[in-house]
């Protein structure tokens, strides 16, 4: 259940809406910095990241970047359809 996208495109979404119960009282910069060395609400990004990746073979994950369902739709859903095992589905139904 995890949509992964380039870091660069998700750190101005925690400058957002991963502060929210924090005290955040510095700039733009400063938040990147605190960002890229994990001290966020969320911890570090790249942890993240690099812990689903692990699992990345695992018979119950599906690694989907957003990247690539925006690109190609209709491919990602029909992997997503036969991941969760939904059968005949087709360009129509999508």
């Amino acid at each position: 259940d995890q949509l992964m996208s380039h870091w660069n495109q998700v750190y101005g979404m925690g400058f957002h809406y991963g502060t929210e119960d924090l005290t955040f009282e510095g700039g733009w910069d400063d938040f990147v910095q605190d960002w890229l060395d994990g001290n966020v609400e969320n911890g570090s990004y790249f942890d993240h990241v690099a812990s689903w990746f692990q699992r990345v073979d695992d018979p119950d994950v599906l690694l989907v970047r957003f990247e690539e369902l925006k690109r190609e739709p209709s491919h990602v859903i029909e992997q997503i359809a036969a991941f969760i095992g939904m059968e005949d589905v087709t360009p129509t139904k999508i």
